[in-house]
């Protein structure tokens, strides 16, 4: 599936039904839960001046950052949850 994602960053004409077919691929792989971008806009600051995607394929696929965290969406909350479960995890191993 990420190999029929990442296709989508080429500049290549898709016919009708296979571009509505990818749409809907792209929206399961992303699986975005959590409502990221008002979790982001209270912890974090980004200069949303000059953020905009790289193209309008980026934008397309959901890219529409240049910064990876905002890009990763809810993938990135999972992930410091899991770093964080794991410091305390170690932490209370030797406790």
């Amino acid at each position: 599936m990420t190999s029929l994602t990442l296709l989508s960053l080429i500049s290549v004409n898709v016919p009708g039904m296979a571009s509505k077919y990818n749409n809907m691929v792209l929206g399961f792989t992303q699986l975005d839960l959590l409502p990221s971008e008002l979790i982001y806009d209270k912890i974090f600051t980004f200069d949303n001046d000059n953020d905009e995607g790289l193209n309008p394929n980026f934008d397309k696929l959901g890219f529409s950052s240049k910064y990876c965290i905002k890009n990763m969406g809810s993938t990135f909350i999972f992930l410091a949850g899991y770093v964080i479960l794991y410091v305390v995890l170690f932490i209370s191993h030797y406790l």
